[in-house]
């Protein structure tokens, strides 16, 4: 009879340790404690899973592939162009000013340039020959034997 009202003790002991632990348990952790439900996949169904997302990772790495291609093909354009530029004796930030989007538009901007930078530099040149005309008053002319003159003592 003893061993019946121990056995009866520690049964309620357990039941009350559960009861506690269950009252301290947050809902989420209760839910997590329960039994889930086992879900089962058919093959047709694994490969199906595996294939969307195989094919996700595929068009992500031809994406990358492709980004890659494109950054490696401007660089080459931007080396053409600083090595046409010199070949052309321009100043080589010009390569800053042009089109890097394919070959063509890059030579189309270069040409461009090119034209635009040799205008710029006949104006400059117009411009400060401009400033270099006779002295309107012609008091200021040097002659151009005194120097001759001064050397051999001469006046």
């Amino acid at each position: 009879m003893e061993e019946l009202q121990t056995q009866e003790t520690q049964t309620e002991e357990t039941q009350t340790e559960q009861t506690q632990t269950e009252e301290a348990l947050t809902p989420q952790q209760a839910t997590k404690q329960a039994p889930e439900e086992e879900r089962t996949f058919s093959q047709r169904d694994v490969n199906r899973i595996v294939n969307k997302r195989l094919a996700e990772e595929k068009s992500k790495a031809e994406a990358l592939f492709a980004q890659r291609e494109c950054a490696l093909a401007r660089k080459e354009l931007r080396m053409e162009a600083a090595d046409m530029l010199r070949q052309r004796h321009l100043p080589a930030v010009l390569a800053e000013l042009l089109d890097y989007e394919d070959r063509e538009r890059c030579a189309a901007s270069l040409a461009a340039v090119e034209i635009d930078f040799q205008a710029a530099v006949r104006e400059g040149i117009h411009q400060a020959l401009r400033g270099l005309g006779p002295p309107k008053d012609g008091a200021n002319r040097r002659d151009p034997g005194a120097a001759v003159r001064g050397a051999m003592g001469l006046r």
